[in-house]
C-alpha cells in the first residue's frame, strides 16, 4: 500500500554544516513517514546522509517525479496562493519541501525551480512568512496528522545571545509548548561555530561543507 512520502529537494550547491543539522532534525520529525533527500550531487553527502533518512537520490525530483506513479505531487511554495490543509492526504501523495537555506528577503527559488519545473505538481503554502527546512518539515507532519495551520502557533523571527551581542534569525518558527523548534545543536552551531567557519571561509577561502 502507498504511503505518502515527503521529499526535501537539495537546492544549494553543497551541504553546509548548518543545512546539515536541519535536515538530520527533519528526519527526526518526520519519522515515521518516509523522509527522502534528492539532488544531493556530491557522494560523500550521500553517504553521510544515508545514515539519517530513508533514501538519498542524486536524481532530482523533477526527474523522479515522472517515474513515481502517485495521485498527487504537493509542492511547498511560499508563493502558493492555497494553504495546506489535512484534506490534502485524503489519498496518498508525494509532498516536495526545497531544501534551501533561506536568504532575507526571500528569493522565491522554490517557484522557480520545483513549482514551475513539476508540470503535475500543486502548490501549497504553510503560512506566511519564510520556514526552515526544519520548520516547513514540523508543520507539514501536523497536517498530515489532522491539523490545521490555524492550530499551529508560530513566531516570526528568533533571537540568539551571544557573548559579543545577539543573533537575530529572520525567519519563521512553528511553536511546540510555546517555544520555537530548533534543535539545541543548531542554535549552537549559529552561535558558537558558525563564526568561526565564517572567517575560514574568508581568510582560507574553505567552505564549511560537511565532507
Amino acid at each position: 500500500m502507498k504511503e505518502t512520502i515527503i521529499v526535501i529537494e537539495h537546492l544549494e550547491p553543497f551541504t553546509s554544516k548548518w543545512m546539515f543539522i536541519e535536515i538530520k532534525h527533519s528526519a527526526l520529525l518526520a519519522s515515521p513517514y518516509q523522509l527522502w533527500l534528492t539532488n544531493v550531487k556530491r557522494e560523500c553527502e550521500r553517504e553521510i546522509f544515508s545514515r539519517y533518512v530513508s533514501k538519498v537520490y542524486r536524481e532530482s525530483i523533477i526527474d523522479l517525479s515522472k517515474r513515481l506513479e502517485y495521485d498527487r505531487i504537493i509542492v511547498l511554495d511560499p508563493e502558493a496562493s492555497t494553504p495546506l490543509s489535512p484534506t490534502d492526504f485524503e489519498k496518498p501523495n508525494i509532498v516536495i519541501v526545497g531544501g534551501i537555506m533561506g536568504s532575507y528577503p526571500p528569493e522565491k527559488r522554490t517557484k522557480k525551480f520545483l513549482s514551475e519545473k513539476i508540470s503535475q505538481a500543486i502548490g501549497r503554502n504553510i503560512g506566511k512568512g519564510q520556514f526552515t527546512i526544519n520548520g516547513a518539515i514540523y508543520v507539514l507532519r501536523q497536517v498530515l496528522e489532522g491539523k490545521s495551520l490555524k492550530e499551529i502557533k508560530t513566531v516570526n523571527g528568533l533571537r540568539i545571545n551571544t557573548i559579543d551581542g545577539e543573533i537575530f534569525l529572520p525567519y519563521t518558527f512553528p511553536l511546540e509548548n510555546g517555544k520555537p523548534v530548533i534543535p539545541e545543536e543548531e542554535i549552537v552551531y549559529i552561535r558558537d561555530i558558525l563564526p568561526l567557519d565564517e572567517e575560514k571561509y574568508i581568510l582560507e577561502e574553505k567552505i564549511p561543507s560537511i565532507c
